[in-house]
């Protein structure tokens, strides 16, 4: 627990919420990939269990699943972006400030109420796989 002072100078009490990225391929399934699916799915286990031990002290704790992202990387390779693009329903990749967006809003007070949940901003890809 962290002590800060409001504009108005009223001191308030606030906690760092926490959260944890994880690739959008852990929402798919592919022969092979069983070590890579429970380690992401492990990680969203610990962020719930994390939120439910220490929610009552104002930790929130939730995971974030981005879709396929343009940054760095992702590489420069057009075949490879128009593949990945078509994985998403809106066929596109995210620009990594929509991405951030999110996180910020998962950091803000506007998420208080928001803890032990996987947060996904996939652009689609989760609703192609169902």
């Amino acid at each position: 627990c962290q002590g800060a002072s409001s504009s108005d100078g009223e001191a308030r009490r606030w906690l760092d919420p926490v959260y944890i990225i994880l690739c959008w391929l852990f929402q798919r399934r592919n022969a092979g990939d069983g070590a890579y699916a429970a380690a992401k799915a492990g990680l969203i286990g610990l962020a719930q269990s994390l939120a439910a031990d220490h929610g009552a002290k104002g930790v929130r704790v939730n995971t974030l699943l981005p879709g396929g992202t343009l940054t760095a990387m992702a590489g420069d390779d057009a075949e490879t972006h128009a593949f990945i693009s078509g994985l998403h329903a809106l066929k596109r990749m995210a620009q990594p400030a929509e991405i951030a967006q999110v996180a910020l809003f998962l950091l803000s007070d506007r998420a208080g109420f928001v803890t032990g949940s996987p947060v996904i901003a996939d652009g689609g890809v989760s609703v192609r796989l169902v």
